[in-house]
């Protein structure tokens, strides 16, 4: 806890031995490369957990543990890292909640927070928490992810709910607003294929991959090159007609064969409110500071304050039921 001796394998031994709570002391403790297992629920203190320098992995990840991170702090060291990596990563995760209160996120360099493929009725909270100058991107140009720093990332979300409320994310040490970090970026799980074709009869749909099964009916198809204007049709699965072949709610106006299709289901549902975003926000690989970018839905954006982002402040796209007050 002396903020340079690498503590991680002290910090492994704690993790490791059947305590359900986990207490983080005063102190700054060093350390990477530490794997939650399913028998901690909670992780909690006063003290610090700063990324080794120039490390080589993530921080802490978490794969099937019911957890509660709670009022400790999270330091990426920004300054002393050469690669990118996360603060807190879960892939696959299958626990049943991931709660995150007054927790402190500081100087990350990849993201605070990524969340990789929730599939099993996840619901996540952050509540409280503080992102505090994330790393900025390494161009001024538009760049791919890996090069763009996240304070909240999600993708493939699928049966999951994600709750955001009462947390602050700032960039105080900003030098180019074209680099800055995206706030929260979230999209929904989805299926694609290609080759699809909207008959003449209007409604129904055939993949001529064979793709589409009886648990699609209810999910939300998004399909390029189809609709009145022969642009997109957005719509929902109604039935499921045979191998290949669902009906829709919504009719197409023309026939359209090699379009793109994607879907996904209706479980995804964002609630993002009284959060405050200062300098937040990427212009040269666009991102909002509130970016819900693909097929979530019920989604509730409401008493956010958005100062100075450098793209735009809320984005929502490909998603739907979506209330933005």
């Amino acid at each position: 806890g002396d903020g340079s001796t690498d503590d991680s394998a002290a910090i492994t031994l704690c993790l490791d031995s059947g305590a359900e709570n986990v207490f983080v002391p005063e102190g700054i403790f060093v350390a990477t490369g530490l794997s939650v297992p399913s028998t901690v629920n909670r992780i909690y203190g006063p003290g610090t957990i700063k990324h080794k320098t120039n490390a080589s992995e993530d921080m802490i990840s978490i794969a099937d543990s019911n957890l509660t991170l709670d009022g400790i702090t999270l330091d990426g060291d920004k300054g002393n890292q050469t690669g990118r990596h996360d603060l807190l990563r879960a892939e696959l995760l299958t626990a049943r909640y991931l709660t995150l209160s007054n927790v402190k996120f500081n100087n990350h360099v990849a993201s605070s927070i990524y969340l990789n493929s929730l599939l099993s009725g996840t619901k996540v909270r952050v509540n409280d928490c503080d992102f505090l100058d994330p790393a900025e991107s390494t161009s001024d140009t538009s760049v791919s992810y890996p090069n763009q720093s996240l304070c909240f990332y999600i993708q493939n979300a699928k049966n999951a709910h994600v709750d955001v409320t009462g947390c602050t994310f700032h960039q105080t040490t900003a030098t180019n607003l074209l680099r800055q970090p995206a706030g929260i970026q979230f999209a929904g799980y989805y299926g694609t294929s290609t080759g699809l074709a909207i008959t003449a009869s209007g409604t129904t749909l055939t993949d001529t991959n064979n793709s589409f099964t009886a648990d699609d009916v209810g999910d939300w198809v998004l399909i390029e090159g189809a609709g009145a204007a022969g642009v997109k049709l957005e719509t929902r699965i109604a039935s499921y007609t045979g191998v290949g072949e669902v009906e829709v709610e919504d009719a197409a106006a023309t026939t359209v064969s090699s379009a793109t299709g994607y879907w996904s289901t209706n479980e995804f549902s964002v609630t993002v409110t009284d959060n405050e975003f200062y300098q937040i926000g990427n212009a040269a690989n666009p991102s909002s500071a509130i970016d819900i970018y693909q097929f979530a839905q019920n989604v509730i954006i409401k008493n956010n304050t958005i100062r100075k982002s450098p793209y735009g402040g809320i984005r929502v796209a490909n998603s739907y039921n979506s209330t933005i007050e």
